[in-house]
């Protein structure tokens, strides 16, 4: 239920998509450790809504909320959201 629903994470050929959905009321969801491939990240996601307004990768832009299949090693995904 976390990494589908709340996190949104949609895993396919491309890499992890997400597209996360968080209700009032939580204001913050943080997963650790998650492992994808070659690729360890931990994911932050502050706000509520469906509507991704900055999703970060190491700190950098990335549009389309997509964590690349292609890389390996640790990294740090950061999602604000927006309820509009």
């Amino acid at each position: 239920m976390v990494l589908f629903g709340l996190a949104g994470m949609r895993f396919n050929t491309d890499g992890v998509r997400f597209q996360p959905c968080i209700p009032e009321g939580i204001s913050h969801v943080e997963l650790r450790n998650v492992n994808y491939r070659g690729i360890n990240f931990d994911l932050a996601i502050g706000g509520t809504g469906t509507t991704v307004k900055q999703c970060l990768i190491n700190g950098r832009a990335v549009n389309g909320g997509l964590l690349g299949a292609d890389g390996e090693g640790r990294k740090q995904v950061t999602i604000t959201l927006s309820d509009r």
